[in-house]
């Protein structure tokens, strides 16, 4: 979650493409050592986004960003489209 929340102020302060080039550019690339799960912190915080834009107002840390994705799914049932593709 801490490069989603990096990412979406620097999103803020400069734009959505400069957002995009720094932090969603080597999403999918491999990365090494503890940078790999800082990534995937981002892209579940990105997933949620696409699921519910309000669900940071709900967030209180007792639950994984997991189950948070567990829930919205299951809440969302055949609503979740197929494409899950950043764009």
């Amino acid at each position: 979650m801490a490069r989603y929340v990096e990412g979406k102020a620097y999103e803020e302060l400069y734009s959505k493409e400069v957002f995009t080039e720094r932090y969603l550019k080597n999403l999918e690339s491999f990365q090494k050592g503890s940078a790999k799960y800082y990534s995937i912190g981002m892209a579940k915080c990105l997933l949620l986004d696409r699921l519910d834009a309000n669900w940071k107002q709900n967030y209180d840390f007792s639950k994984s960003l997991t189950d948070c994705l567990y829930k919205q799914i299951e809440e969302q049932g055949s609503n979740v489209s197929a494409d899950w593709r950043i764009k």
